[in-house]
């Protein structure tokens, strides 16, 4: 998902707008593929930002909440949230209390983490992906490590290169079963990967 931000970003100068786990598709190899284009918003330079408020409330940075321009810190801190969301099994920022109460739980209060959090199994999530989400979720835009940053962090440089042992899926199998077992090898640092066999 990291090297698609980057080419996103760094290549095409485009900013996603709408990343959620929705919007993030693994195959049977565990590649990841970003999905949903429709809202995509192109920056003619590093410089220029976006103004218009577009996406899912819930994964948006707190400074499109609030109404600012915004860049590409703003799909990191989607993608941190994302993330969060697949190794807890949960949404990381409760969705109740309408757009209000969303707004002020990412506003006001401090960003979700991994740290001091267990999977649903009770495993204790490893330091390096805990630091990992953290680097995507400051709120300020501009302490948060780019997409090229994250390629280079220790939870992504460890595994390039190779694929997610992805554990039979038989027909019909709703994803929701799956979540205790992804989230407790997230959490252990354990998930397989094809060169580690």
């Amino acid at each position: 998902m990291v090297q698609g931000f980057i080419y996103l970003h760094n290549v095409l100068g485009c900013v996603h707008r709408d990343v959620k786990p929705g919007n993030v598709l693994m195959n049977s190899f565990g590649e990841i593929r970003i999905s949903d284009f429709g809202i995509v918003a192109e920056l003619a330079s590093m410089s220029r930002n976006c103004m218009t408020f577009v996406g899912t409330t819930v994964y948006m940075s707190p400074e499109r909440i609030d109404s600012m321009s915004y860049s590409y810190p703003g799909d990191i801190w989607s993608m941190g949230l994302a993330l969060l969301f697949c190794a807890i099994g949960s949404p990381p920022i409760e969705n109740t209390g309408g757009y209000f109460g969303i707004m002020n739980r990412i506003l006001r209060h401090p960003p979700p983490t991994l740290r001091g959090r267990r999977s649903v199994s009770g495993e204790v999530f490893s330091d390096i992906c805990v630091d990992f989400i953290d680097a995507c979720l400051h709120k300020e835009p501009g302490q948060r490590a780019t997409a090229r940053e994250l390629l280079h962090h220790p939870f992504v440089a460890s595994s390039l290169g190779t694929h997610a042992t992805v554990p039979y899926w038989p027909k019909g199998l709703n994803i929701c079963q799956l979540t205790t077992n992804t989230s407790d090898a997230i959490a252990a640092g354990t998930l397989q990967t094809n060169r580690q066999r």
